[in-house]
């Protein structure tokens, strides 16, 4: 007898156990708050030249307050010429994560200047068309976004 109420005594405490842990979970938020606002940049913001040093960056905000706790930022930039070669790669090599992402193209990680800044330096090694993109992940959040860079000849 006292067997069976030692068991249903341990029993009972398991499963109390067992869905207050289920419910600490249930109440976490997926995301911290609301979405990561990001803006891209460059520094100089026009006349871009083949060789120069260029501040290539994104301020990343989260409630108007500036992210200071980025599990990544990462740059990849690529030449117009390896535009349609990667097209089908990435319709193919969709990806949930950055760690599943593969790619010829430059990937730079850039890390933070100051409040919610992430900033690289890069220079461009021939003139045309150039392709950036910034992968953000935050605070359970990831975003990117492709931008077009037109990169000219010194005078």
């Amino acid at each position: 007898m006292k067997k069976r109420i030692f068991l249903l005594f341990i029993s009972t405490l398991c499963l109390i156990l067992l869905v207050a842990c289920q419910n600490e979970k249930k109440l976490e938020p997926p995301h911290q708050g609301s979405i990561i606002m990001v803006d891209f940049g460059t520094n100089p913001k026009e006349d871009i030249y083949v060789n120069d040093s260029v501040e290539v960056f994104v301020t990343v905000t989260q409630d108007g307050e500036p992210v200071v706790d980025a599990e990544e930022v990462t740059f990849e930039i690529w030449h117009e010429k390896e535009e349609i070669i990667e097209q089908d790669e990435h319709q193919e090599n969709h990806h949930k994560s950055m760690e599943e992402y593969t790619t010829d193209h430059d990937m730079i990680e850039a890390p933070m200047k100051e409040a919610g800044l992430y900033s690289i330096h890069y220079s461009f090694e021939e003139e045309g068309t150039y392709y950036v993109m910034y992968h953000v992940t935050a605070r359970g959040f990831h975003t990117m976004k492709k931008y077009e860079l037109q990169v000219k000849k010194p005078q």
